[in-house]
């Protein structure tokens, strides 16, 4: 039987890397042995905090062995063995910039991203988790940072769309 062009069957997206062996098709397993997918050396669940300005909560990092100069980041970091990623989350955002958050109302992450951090003490591949939170306003209090955040932690900025488009500083996550 001849197939005419054009009636190709469309390619079928990759399964999530979230998904665990057991509950992969058998062509998803035969997929996974092709695609490889990284073992992530550090999660991390961030803060994508927006307020009724329509503005994004960023936090300003110091310089260290991976960011030679300083960056804005969100507010979040790593997910203890023991946490979900909606758990780090609230946990991030009570101790980094007082903001409490019930796990309820966080939803399922709404972007993602991961990359390759090639200096120590964090060497490896890395993933980002993003949860909006969305407020009327909101007061920082950064109290409650542990004293590694405390150390590099140099300030925080509401920012708008414009003022992230117009910045020559560097922001993450890019774009």
């Amino acid at each position: 039987q001849t197939r005419r062009s054009g009636s190709r069957t469309p390619p079928q997206p990759l399964p999530p890397a979230t998904l665990s062996s057991a509950s992969r098709s058998s062509t998803d397993r035969r997929l996974a042995t092709v695609v490889r997918v990284p073992k992530y050396h550090r999660r991390s669940a961030r803060i994508l905090l927006v307020d009724g300005s329509d503005r994004l909560l960023l936090l300003r990092s110091a310089p260290n062995s991976v960011e030679p100069t300083h960056c804005w980041i969100t507010p979040g970091g790593g997910v203890d063995a023991s946490e979900t990623l909606a758990a780090a989350a609230v946990r991030e955002a009570r101790e980094e910039i007082g903001l409490r958050v019930a796990e309820s109302g966080l939803g399922a992450p709404v972007a993602w991203g991961c990359g390759r951090v090639p200096a120590l003490p964090e060497a490896g591949v890395f993933r980002d988790d993003y949860f909006h939170v969305r407020v009327d306003a909101h007061e920082v209090d950064t109290s409650a940072m542990e004293d590694f955040e405390a150390g590099n932690h140099q300030g925080h900025r509401w920012w708008t769309v414009a003022d992230l488009e117009s910045t020559t500083e560097r922001v993450i996550p890019y774009g």
